[in-house]
């Protein structure tokens, strides 16, 4: 199949799937519960009640099933412009927003970073069914997890071509809502530069301003925020993350053993000490390596560490793997029986926390691949300088 013939069904697989998507979404007032939430929130708040108190909304809205919301009160300004479309229009204007931010991406990551004849078609397949479906997730929520992920594989762009200030701007930016993404500054430590690390100084004092002045204007509303994100617990296939994962795994273990005393605090520590071993266990086998031979390589494995590291990493959230994912399968595995295997793993759902496997899977062989590369290129100038 030629890349043009197989870019063309994707195509069509994917309008195909859109359309029922669409169809469904426009049929059904149930969905995009994300979207309505940000609404009411920013009506609310508008009106100087308390956003972040769920029987408030709920009492505003007439709807029972609205959703918490999770986000900085600053961000409130930002959907206060929600409140003067008819709710009807803006669902059918925001699911068209976010099929053009779909767009935006593919071109992003095929333009940028996965220009193989077969990569366009892989992202798009990849897109409509990888990850058990999270793209469906975010386009029948409303989330603004698509948007997010523009400023962010922007900014990535910017940083592969050592554009330090663009690519610090962007992820501050995306960061604003969802706030765990300032992490991927961390990179700018990697390149051991003084404007790199005049940016990343420069980045973490003003998301910490943010948040200061945030704390300072709306203290009330800051304490109700942070109760929401950390009283927001979701298991399974909807938070295939790591934490959930892990307290899965204890509850399971303490059951097998009989013992039915309170496990939570056992579940939160076996994650502790994943969360502090996975970086140990990084930096150990990469202390000698030179991660800055491949930025591209060195990216994905930020990314893929990033996602398995985080306490709450939902389904839609896994938009953020569609690129290393096919990166990985195009670039670096050796023939197609191994890409086509690893194809079926990623677009085949087999049970909840598959995403976060395949991610873990993934994270480990771009390590093992960190590593042989490093000692590849150690050899070959070992043989040039004798």
């Amino acid at each position: 199949m030629t890349p043009k013939f197989a870019t063309l069904a994707a195509l069509l697989l994917a309008a195909r799937c859109l359309v029922y998507i669409s169809q469904g979404l426009f049929d059904s007032s149930a969905l995009q519960r994300d979207l309505r939430t940000y609404q009411v929130a920013a009506k609310v708040f508008q009106r100087g009640a308390d956003p972040y108190n769920l029987p408030t909304l709920v009492r505003y809205s007439g709807d029972s099933s609205m959703l918490r919301y999770v986000y900085p009160p600053q961000t409130l300004w930002a959907f206060r412009a929600l409140c003067y479309v008819p709710l009807d229009n803006l669902r059918y204007g925001y699911f068209f927003l976010q099929i053009a931010a779909l767009g935006v991406l593919l071109w992003i990551w095929k333009t940028h970073f996965l220009p193989h004849p077969y990569g366009l078609p892989l992202l798009i397949l990849f897109a409509v069914f990888a990850f058990r479906g999270g793209l469906s997730v975010d386009l029948t929520s409303g989330n603004i997890t698509l948007l997010n992920n523009c400023l962010l594989w922007l900014g990535f762009a910017a940083y592969l071509n050592r554009r330090y200030s663009a690519f610090a701007i962007l992820v501050l930016l995306g960061s604003l809502f969802k706030n765990v993404e300032i992490l991927f500054l961390g990179l700018l430590l990697m390149d051991r530069r003084r404007e790199a690390y005049q940016w990343f100084a420069l980045s973490v004092t003003c998301f910490m301003a943010y948040h200061l002045i945030g704390y300072l204007v709306y203290p009330e509303f800051y304490n109700e925020w942070l109760h929401n994100v950390s009283t927001n617990p979701e298991w399974g296939a909807y938070n295939p993350a790591a934490l959930p994962f892990i307290e899965g795994i204890v509850f399971a273990a303490c059951r097998l053993i009989g013992y039915h005393h309170p496990w939570g605090f056992a579940g939160y520590a076996a994650y502790l000490l994943y969360a502090l071993a996975l970086p140990v266990i990084s930096w150990h086998a990469l202390r000698k390596c030179d991660l800055l031979r491949d930025r591209t390589l060195l990216l994905m494995f930020a990314l893929f560490g990033f996602a398995i590291l985080l306490p709450r990493f939902k389904d839609y959230s896994y938009i953020l793997l569609i690129l290393p994912s096919a990166w990985i399968i195009l670039q670096r595995l050796p023939t197609w029986r191994y890409q086509l295997v690893a194809i079926l793993v990623v677009l085949v759902p087999l049970f909840a926390y598959q995403p976060l496997i395949v991610a873990m899977l993934m994270f480990t062989y771009v390590m093992i691949t960190l590593r042989r590369e490093d000692r590849r290129g150690g050899a070959l100038r070992a043989a040039s300088v004798s």
